[in-house]
């Protein structure tokens, strides 16, 4: 993911490859990358919600992210307070 992550920053990101290609297009880079949505409901694991490797991500994405655009900001995923996810609290 963190790979992925990075190709993304350098197509979309500031002077990034779409914006070099679009020259007619008005240069709006994404500067903000929200890892995931909803990481606590159970049909995005198969096991099961697992913050610990949700943290684990984050933290690579975060890295990948930051290794093409340091100035760029790493926003955590949304989460669900549905009755299908994981509590918010125990």
């Amino acid at each position: 993911m963190a790979g992925f992550a990075e190709e993304l920053v350098r197509r979309y990101g500031p002077g990034g490859e779409f914006w070099r290609a679009n020259p007619d297009l008005r240069e709006r880079p994404i500067t903000a990358w929200q890892v995931w949505n909803e990481p606590n409901l159970p049909v995005y694991w198969p096991e099961g919600p697992d913050p610990a490797a949700y943290v684990e991500l984050l933290r690579s994405v975060h890295d990948g992210i930051k290794a093409v655009d340091a100035e760029a900001r790493v926003v955590s995923a949304g989460l669900s307070e549905s009755t299908q996810g994981m509590p918010f609290q125990e």
